[in-house]
C-alpha cells in the first residue's frame, strides 16, 4: 500500500513537470494566469490549432485566461517571486488585510508582512488579530524565528571557527552542552549552532506534536520553551564572542531585540537567562 502511493505521488509529480515544460515550449513569454491560492491541479491538456486550452476543475481555460472575472483578474497582484527576482524587489508586493488571507499559511504570511514592512515595530509584529488563537501565534513566531536566525549562523561560520570557539560559551560563566546528542555533550559553538536549529526545526515540523498549524495542543506548546532556551544560545555567543558581527545583524532584523520581547512577554524564559542586555531595563539593570 505505501508503495503504491509512493508511485502514485511520484507520477502526479512527473505529470505536472511535464506541463508545465510543454506550457513554457509552445508560448516561452506567455504568462498564464492561474489561481494560486485555489491549490488545485491541472488535470488535463490538449492542444487545438494555435489555441493551448487545459481543463482545470471542469473549466476549459485558454493560456492568459482566468476562473475568475475580467474585473477581478485585472485588479490581481500576484504575490509569487518569479524565477530571477532581484533581492531588492523580493517580496515586493502591495499589503494585505489579515481579514483577506485565506491561506492555511496565514498567520506566518501576515507575521512576516509585519516584517518585511518595518522590523524595528516590535509591538505590531508581536501583537496578535482579534481572535487569534494563542498558542498558534506562539508556535508561527518561533517559526519565524528559527528560519532567520539561519542567516545570523550563516554569517557566524565565516569566523566562528572549532579552533577558536571550541566549546558553545557566553559569558565565562556559561557553558552550554549540545542536547542533539544521545547523551548532552560539549560541542563547538558553530556545530551547536546548526544541530540546534536542525533539532528546533524537525521538532516544530513534527506531525506527532505539531500536527495543525491552525490550534496547537497544550501539550505540545510546553515544548516552545526548551526550544527558546536553546535558540536563544546562539544570540548569547554572537553577541559576547562575534560582537560587531552581531551588532550588523541586529541593526538590520532586530532579531534579538524581538525576540527577547517574546519570549519575555509569553514567559517562556526566565529573565535570568536573559543575559544579552537589548532591553531598555536590561540595559539599565547592567
Amino acid at each position: 500500500m505505501k508503495k503504491g502511493k509512493l508511485m502514485l505521488v511520484a507520477s502526479l509529480l512527473s505529470t505536472s513537470i511535464a506541463f508545465w515544460i510543454l506550457l513554457r515550449v509552445i508560448q516561452p513569454n506567455k504568462r498564464f494566469v492561474v489561481d494560486d491560492a485555489a491549490q488545485t491541479s491541472v488535470i488535463a491538456l490538449a492542444i487545438v490549432g494555435k489555441h493551448e486550452l487545459y481543463r482545470r476543475n471542469g473549466i476549459v481555460m485558454t493560456a492568459g485566461m482566468s476562473a475568475q472575472p475580467k474585473d477581478e483578474q485585472a485588479n490581481r497582484i500576484f504575490r509569487r517571486n518569479e524565477p530571477g527576482t532581484k533581492r531588492s524587489e523580493w517580496n515586493n508586493w502591495p499589503p494585505q488585510a489579515f481579514e483577506e488571507m485565506d491561506s492555511t499559511l496565514n498567520v506566518q504570511q501576515w507575521i512576516q508582512q509585519l516584517i518585511s514592512r518595518d522590523p524595528a515595530d516590535i509591538d505590531a509584529i508581536l501583537s496578535p488579530p482579534n481572535e487569534q488563537d494563542e498558542g498558534a501565534w506562539k508556535y508561527e513566531h518561533l517559526r519565524q524565528f528559527c528560519l532567520q536566525l539561519n542567516a545570523l549562523a550563516l554569517l557566524l561560520q565565516n569566523e566562528c571557527f572549532p579552533e577558536t570557539c571550541a566549546q558553545m560559551t557566553a559569558t565565562e560563566q556559561w557553558i552550554f552542552l549540545c542536547a542533539a546528542h544521545k547523551n548532552p555533550k560539549e560541542c563547538s559553538a558553530i556545530d551547536y549552532t546548526r544541530h540546534t536549529l536542525d533539532g528546533a526545526t524537525t521538532l516544530l515540523n513534527s506531525n506527532k506534536y505539531f500536527p495543525s498549524r491552525v490550534n496547537i495542543k497544550e501539550s505540545s506548546i510546553a515544548k516552545l520553551g526548551s526550544v527558546c532556551r536553546r535558540i536563544y544560545r546562539i544570540f548569547s555567543h554572537a553577541y559576547f564572542h562575534h560582537r560587531k558581527l552581531f551588532d550588523d545583524f541586529e541593526n538590520e532584523t532586530h532579531l534579538c531585540k524581538r525576540f527577547t520581547t517574546y519570549v519575555t512577554r509569553y514567559s517562556l524564559m526566565s529573565s535570568e537567562h536573559l543575559i544579552v542586555p537589548i532591553l531598555p531595563n536590561q540595559q539599565q539593570a547592567a
